[in-house]
């Protein structure tokens, strides 16, 4: 893999593979991580917006590149795929609410 983390490549990207650890970081603090089979970059697949995190890689991966001229397509013509990412999307907002939560009760609590 070389000298440390890099920075995966392109907005969609599946991760593939099994020993696959790759950190979100979120103006530069560790949000969270992802491991094979999960998705990076998906919100600029729907609106063609910036990133909001930068992922890096902890191991050697494989990753399948998805541009947003493809998705939209993509989503026409296999429903379940549209379905599939709201259902990620609604499980990371959810777990994004409950850390912001978190954190704003323990600043609370000093």
């Amino acid at each position: 893999m070389g000298d440390g983390p890099r920075p995966l490549p392109t907005p969609g990207d599946p991760l593939l593979g099994g020993s696959v650890v790759a950190t979100v970081l979120v103006a530069g603090q560790e949000r969270g991580t992802l491991e094979a089979g999960d998705y990076l970059g998906e919100i600029s697949l729907i609106d063609e917006g910036e990133r909001s995190a930068t992922v890096m890689a902890k191991t050697d991966l494989v990753c399948q590149g998805l541009t947003y001229w493809d998705f939209q397509p993509l989503v026409q013509a296999n429903p379940m795929v549209g379905w599939k990412l709201l259902q990620s999307l609604a499980r990371k907002l959810r777990r994004n609410e409950q850390e912001l939560a978190e954190e704003r009760q323990a600043a609370e609590r000093g």
